[in-house]
């Protein structure tokens, strides 16, 4: 029979042309009813093509059109297979990369790949050869003809890899989906009979056929009564573009010529898009013409340029104006296209702002399953254990994220309370990973668990008790336990151990037991279905139900895989669990997302650029016509170069270059012949902070207009939406405040009148913080009685000050504030090693009890060599024992550096040392004695001091004394700081920094309790480890002015926060901050608070 091949535009009537042939075969035929075969594209196409069909057809004669059967090249291979008595056995796609990875580690062990052999065990080495043995098969390119064609090394590696890989599938007589292709046109080519009944084949929507889907044609056109196939046409004016509607006829007719089968262009006389908007069709004819002809729009409408700063921007401009589009009635949902050509880039700006803007839309794409989030923490679950390094698994985060999962419904942390003890207990403990760390951290046996403020003056806080901590450890070595698989197991112990993870569907368990055979596992589920469906909005319960269902088909997938592997001895009866889960995780990422398949009826269509062809529209927007967007960069082959693709396919091995394989202008120019009524495109214009240059396919449809005459909206960076134009509540909202439009206000205050109170209401609060208006309750004074009281209540005179309490007021009250009333802190994660507070508590721990050692043993700090010898010795005696305990009893864990950072830590303190006994000592004089160290003062078993702040009041207070000594009858206080960071005596005078003037204070009534009067207190200095430098010395003779200046800050500092005076109005600013790095600098605000404010 005769193949004929319809070509002509886009849009100019091919399709209907054929629907008129369909009828008139089904007319003809009076015996018995027509058999017609329909290929198709995409089911988009399928879909487009059932409606148009019963649309178009049905009304013109009564028939029924039964017998009609549609199918893409891959579906009718199946069928034909089937229909000739040869039904594959068909492998999926996990089958067929675990036979091709079985290939790969068979011949890298055997030494077989020198050149590949590096790379030969990764995924993406996998997923590369799968793809060039496709392309070859899809170009029927046999293993010989490949290994005949090989000379480089790697030409020879990749062909015994495809000679083995096809060698193994043809020994279990096993087909993959190209490798169907082949069986399909050999059955045609054998059976004579074959598809003889079909009175038409008519394939619509296809700009490419590979060789063997050619040759398919060809053989079966012989069989058939009729073969008729559509393809797009260009006109003569169109140069530069195309090459894929060339290529396809091509193909086609060297098939048909090799087979000896008759094959006829016609190219009707059709009258293209007759109607059609002029403007579109000037557009079409000029789009990539010779001659640029440029004219005035005769419609406004017709061609649309928007521009918008980012991608989300973008997207958003564009589902604006499709929502104004229907609100108008200027289109029913049906007739509009929306385009995208990067979905990736695209996907989740769409699913956000249809959303928001409540269109009626049909997403071409589903989510990817790799992002869906009960998915990802299902994976999370899956991924806790380590039964390689138990050390390295159960990482802290990791262990709280599972468990506060709203996925999951895991028994002993049901109550959120209880996960957020085991936080705290872990971050004060510092537990990394592992199972042992866990255990230590919450063994009862080690009493209660207690936290300790950075300070040493502040008390003890007990976060759970021993009871808690018993609780706290069974349950979560339950859980540990339930998650942990075993090391070794079979693919489908393994399947059943994570499925029951998952627990039954309450709504659905029809599938119970049907996957595998052997013993169910006792239960350990989680209930993740029942987790999704309470309390979630019915779209995030679907999204999350399909996607656990798509799970569960890719784990049938794997034991499908698994069965047929160890059918033909591909196999280990075992694997690893690392090995499962990576097949796993492989397996979830290169799903394809579903295709939406649902009814489009009263639905805007959204899709890819490719499925969007062959279906016209009145209406038709195409996003991201910018560079590197569309175009889209051709990707590179990581095997060959294009040189080496055509030098191939010289030797008999097709193999096409990249420039012949991705024709987007070819692609673009189908797109926009397929808008009838109106051409909206869009693009992003800011990339990185810098302009993004429209792609040439922008600059050619701009080409065709006189310049500057096609309607074109731009939105700035930063710019709000027009009120006009707004699709959602807070667009509205935005442009009522950014534009003096009345008519808007007076919607807002009738319609909304709460949410536009509270927006008002908000914007004062901004604008007092902006202004000198006094300090209010939004810039951190209370005004509220029952707070104020509350505050006097707690800052009265029963309460104990520490000097970091005194010392954080003093800097910024925001921060006393936060810190102190809101109990708010800095949740930072345990790191491996020690960090700054723990390195802090050991060097106080090593020089304490050197300098303990010394007083006991009389010996004097004085320039003396022998005396600096003996503390040297004590020091170094005492550093070791202390080394030995610090990871257990300040909790870290030692890294590598370990010993290298105890010698840094030695050495540090071996320098203070023989600086204080020498010359240039801080304090230097007579010979110093030792008189006391850590000096505590305010806590339990401890003097309770009170101090002076003026003549009427004293505070008391709490601390911690690192050292003092005793030159004569003068005591002097030494605090050691372990940072280098100097504290100047004018940070005392000015009321930021109290600790020096608390702790003589506090020391000279600690001596009045004693009963010391031959003692008296001299003053004091900070002592910073790190560089051996000291900093704020004061002598209570010389700088008595200060310390009466600090108490006079100190007494107005507690006047103001009795009165709920926490205003935001540091002493002074470090980069818009109260210090160098502040926690709380977030919700201060003090970026935007206008520090010159009226009293």
């Amino acid at each position: 029979m005769t193949t004929t091949v319809l070509q002509a535009q886009v849009g100019a009537g091919k399709t209907a042309l054929a629907l008129r042939q369909l009828l008139a075969v089904m007319q003809a035929q009076s015996q018995r009813l027509p058999r017609i075969w329909v290929l198709l594209a995409t089911k988009r196409q399928e879909f487009a093509f059932r409606e148009r069909m019963l649309a178009e057809l049905a009304t013109t004669d009564p028939i029924a059109f039964f017998n009609v059967e549609f199918f893409n090249f891959y579906e009718l291979n199946n069928r034909l297979l089937n229909l000739a008595g040869e039904p594959p056995r068909k492998i999926n796609e996990a089958a067929r990369l675990g036979i091709l990875r079985q290939v790969l580690a068979g011949l890298n062990q055997s030494q077989d790949l020198p050149f590949y052999g590096s790379i030969a065990h990764t995924a993406g080495f996998l997923r590369v050869v799968a793809s060039l043995i496709d392309e070859l098969k899809q170009n029927r390119v046999t293993p010989e003809q490949y290994s005949a064609a090989a000379q480089a090394p790697k030409d020879h590696e990749l062909a015994m890899i495809y000679a083995q890989y096809q060698a193994l599938l043809q020994q279990g007589h096993l087909a993959d989906r190209e490798g169907e292709s082949w069986l399909a046109l050999e059955s045609v080519e054998r059976h004579v009979q074959l598809a003889s009944d079909v009175d038409l084949l008519l394939i619509d929507g296809y700009d490419q056929f590979t060789p063997v889907q050619a040759m398919l044609v060809a053989a079966l056109s012989q069989r058939v009564g009729q073969a008729l196939i559509t393809l797009t046409g260009l006109p003569a004016s169109v140069q530069r573009v195309g090459l894929r509607f060339q290529q396809a006829l091509q193909q086609l007719q060297s098939a048909h010529e090799a087979l000896g089968t008759s094959f006829t262009v016609q190219q009707p006389a059709l009258d293209p898009h007759p109607h059609r908007q002029p403007d579109l069709n000037h557009l079409a004819r000029q789009l990539f013409a010779s001659q640029n002809l440029q004219v005035q729009p005769n419609d406004r409408d017709s061609v649309h340029l928007i521009e918008a700063p980012e991608p989300a921007e973008e997207t958003a401009a564009v589902l604006r104006a499709v929502k104004q589009k229907l609100l108008q009635g200027q289109a029913a949902p049906e007739d509009i296209l929306v385009v995208v050509r990067d979905w990736h880039r695209y996907q989740h700006d769409i699913e956000t702002y249809t959303r928001l803007y409540d269109l009626p839309v049909l997403r071409h794409f589903a989510q990817p399953i790799y992002e869906n989030p009960a998915i990802v923490a299902l994976m999370r679950l899956l991924q806790l254990a380590d039964v390689q390094r138990p050390e390295r698994g159960f990482r802290r985060r990791d262990v709280l994220d599972v468990l506060r999962s709203p996925y999951l419904a895991i028994p002993g942390f049901m109550d959120v309370t209880w996960v957020d003890l085991l936080d705290r207990i872990s971050r004060e403990k510092a537990v990394i990973s592992g199972w042992a760390e866990w255990e230590t951290a919450l063994d009862p046996a080690s009493g209660a668990v207690v936290a300790l403020d950075e300070d040493a003056d502040e008390e003890a806080d007990y976060l759970a008790s021993v009871d808690e901590l018993s609780d706290l450890s069974l349950s979560l070595e339950t859980f540990f336990g339930q998650v942990t698989p075993p090391a070794m197991a079979t693919v489908e112990e393994y399947v059943a151990w994570v499925d029951a993870l998952l627990g039954s569907d309450s709504l659905d368990d029809g599938d119970q037991g049907e996957w595998y055979d052997g013993v169910q596992p006792e239960p350990k589920h989680y209930a993740v279905l029942h987790c999704i469906r309470e309390g979630a909005d019915a779209h995030l319960i679907r999204r999350d139900v399909a996607a656990i269902h798509s799970l569960k088909r890719l784990m049938r997938g794997m034991l499908e895989t698994d069965v047929l592997l160890q059918s033909i001895h591909m196999a280990p009866q075992t694997v690893s669990w690392g090995a499962f889960l990576a097949d796993l995780q492989l397996a979830i990422k290169n799903a394809m997302p579903e295709a939406g398949k649902a009814n489009r009826s009263g639905r805007v269509l959204i899709t890819g650029a490719t499925e969007a062809r062959g279906l016209p529209h009145q209406h038709v927007y195409i996003l991201g016509m910018a560079e590197g967007v569309f175009p889209m960069p051709a990707s590179e082959d990581p095997l060959y170069l294009d040189s080496e693709r055509r030098a191939l396919t010289a030797r008999g091995v097709m193999l096409r270059p990249g420039n012949e394989r991705s024709d987007d202008d070819g692609l673009f120019y189908e797109l926009v012949n397929l808008a009838q009524a109106t051409l909206t495109l869009s693009r992003p214009t800011v990339r990185d902070g810098k302009a993004w240059n429209p792609s040439h396919l922008w600059r050619r449809v701009c080409d065709a207009f006189v310049p500057d005459s096609l309607w074109t909206t731009r939105y700035g960076v930063g710019e709000t939406v027009p009120a006009l134009e707004s699709a959602a509540l807070d667009e509205v909202l935005l442009a009522a405040v950014s534009e003096a439009q009345n008519g808007v206000r007076a919607y807002l205050i009738q319609q909304h009148s709460d949410l536009w109170a509270h927006v008002m209401h908000n914007i004062q609060v901004e604008q007092g913080r902006l202004s000198r208006q006094p300090h209010d309750a939004y810039t951190g004074k209370l005004s509220h009685p029952a707070l104020v009281a509350q505050v006097q209540d707690e800052l009265g005179l029963q309460r104990q000050w520490s000097a970091s309490q005194l010392n954080e007021y003093g800097t910024c009250a925001f921060r006393f504030f936060a810190s102190r009333f809101l109990k708010l802190e800095a949740l930072e994660e345990p790191e491996e090693g020690m960090d700054a507070l723990q390195l802090g508590s050991l060097n106080h721990a090593i020089l304490e009890q050197t300098y303990r050692q010394l007083g006991r043993d009389g010996i004097a700090i004085s320039p003396d060599s022998v005396a600096c010898a003996e503390a040297l010795d004590i020091l170094e005696e005492v550093a070791q024992i202390c080394f030995v305990k610090a990871p257990r009893e300040y909790g870290f864990r030692p890294t590598a550096r370990w010993q290298q950072e105890q010698q840094v830590i030695l050495r540090r303190l071996q320098l203070m040392i023989q600086l204080d006994f020498s010359e240039s000592a801080p304090l230097p004089g007579a010979d110093r004695l030792p008189y006391d160290m850590e000096l505590r003062f305010g806590f339990a078993n401890s003097p309770q001091v009170a101090i002076p702040i003026n003549d009427e009041e004293r505070i008391y207070v709490r601390g911690s004394i690192d050292r003092v000594d005793r030159i004569g009858d003068t005591l002097y206080v030494i605090d050691y700081k372990s940072g280098s960071t100097q504290i100047p005596l004018r940070e005392m005078e000015t009321g930021r920094n109290f600790q020096m003037m608390v702790y003589l204070l506090a020391l000279e009534d600690i001596l009045r309790q004693r009963g010391e009067t031959n003692l008296r207190v001299g003053g004091g200095f900070f002592w910073h480890i790190r560089n051996q430098k000291d900093s704020g010395k004061v002598d209570m003779d010389v700088h008595f002015e200060s310390i009466e200046a600090a108490r006079k800050h100190l007494t107005r500092h507690l006047h103001h926060a009795r009165q709920g005076d926490f205003r935001v109005q540091p002493g002074k600013v470090d980069n818009a901050r109260c210090t160098s790095y502040c926690d709380f600098y977030q919700l201060c605000r003090l970026s935007v608070t206008n520090q010159y404010k009226y009293p």
